[in-house]
């Protein structure tokens, strides 16, 4: 709340990790119509939920809906005592994705409500090149084949198809 008053939306941003991994500084913020009706019953106003929030993420696990998006202005927050969700009407995620985007937005927030502790980036580093070299993603000189690795990623996912940052993903 207070990074919210004081316009230091940046900070929360790189608290999410929206920032680290390059998709989305400039996202909007995401609320689902069904959380807000019932936060504001329950709670007497209204929140941003931290699950709403995380890479990619675009239906509520809670209730099958498509999250609606709310823009921060781009001089930031200064002068406005605080920034609340919107209270538009919900639309039910129906399309042939959704089911995927749900699957995906329910392991994202198990993830997030796990409190998992962060891994060593050396450990990390060293698990995935033991692996890939374990699946053969190596090239003559013991060094990985990194062509190899991405062409077989493309096929695994078929291109990212549904993904929401799929253009940023093929180009990377």
């Amino acid at each position: 709340m207070e990074d919210s008053r004081s316009g230091n939306s940046l900070d929360l941003k790189l608290r999410l990790g929206l920032v680290a991994n390059r998709f989305g500084i400039n996202t909007p913020h995401r609320f689902c119509p069904a959380c807000v009706a019932e936060d504001i019953e329950m709670n007497g106003c209204h929140y941003w939920h931290r699950q709403h929030h995380l890479p990619g993420v675009i239906c509520c696990v809670r209730h099958s809906l498509q999250l609606q998006q709310q823009s921060i202005p781009k001089e930031g927050l200064f002068g406005q005592p605080l920034m609340y969700p919107g209270l538009p009407s919900g639309e039910e995620c129906t399309t042939p994705e959704c089911g995927f985007q749900f699957r995906f937005a329910q392991l994202s927030a198990d993830l997030l409500l796990a409190a998992l502790p962060p891994i060593n980036n050396a450990d990390r580093s060293n698990v995935y090149r033991n692996r890939l070299s374990a699946k053969g993603f190596q090239s003559s000189r013991r060094s990985l084949d990194y062509r190899l690795v991405a062409t077989e990623v493309r096929h695994y996912f078929a291109d990212f198809a549904n993904f929401q940052h799929q253009s940023r993903l093929l180009q990377t």
